[in-house]
Parts: structure tokens; sequence; C-alpha cells
């Protein structure tokens, strides 16, 4: 729908939500990022579902931390990544 206007945040949404996937399924590992997409979707709609409406965005932040909590390097993301072993 064309309604005339134009922002600068137009993607910080989509852009955050991606950050918030990256996380949640761990860094550099394809099946953590569709883990993670999924999971964020299905909290969302599980949100929408119930009638949560704009909380549902604070779902995904809250599923994200907890997730960080329980496991620092993501669900499917090496603790050892990033670590240089010396011989």
């Amino acid at each position: 729908m064309r309604i005339g206007t134009a922002n600068s945040d137009v993607g910080l949404a989509f852009g955050l939500k991606a950050m918030a996937v990256m996380a949640i399924g761990g860094m550099g590992d394809v099946r953590g990022a569709v883990v993670g997409g999924l999971l964020v979707g299905v909290a969302e709609g599980i949100g929408t579902h119930f009638g949560l409406g704009r909380l549902t965005e604070l779902i995904v932040w809250l599923l994200m931390i907890v997730i960080l909590l329980v496991r620092p390097q993501g669900l499917f993301g090496s603790p050892y990544h990033g670590t240089v072993q010396r011989a």
C-alpha cells in the first residue's frame, strides 16, 4: 500500500530479529540458523495466536536471553569457536 512516506528504520525490526536468530542458533552454523529461525517464528506465531500483539517481539528477546543464559555459545555453536589452539 502506498502511503507516500519513507523512514530510515524500515528494516530495523527484521535486522534485529535476524541478530536474535543468529545468537540463538550459534555463530557460523547453518543448522543453528534454521532451528533459531524456526523457534523465533513459532514463538511469534504462538504470541500472535494468544493476542499479545506487539509483545511478540518481547517474547523473541526473552527467548534469546534464556537460551544464551543456558548455552552462551547458542544452540549449535561450538564452545571453542574463535579460540586458537596452540601446538
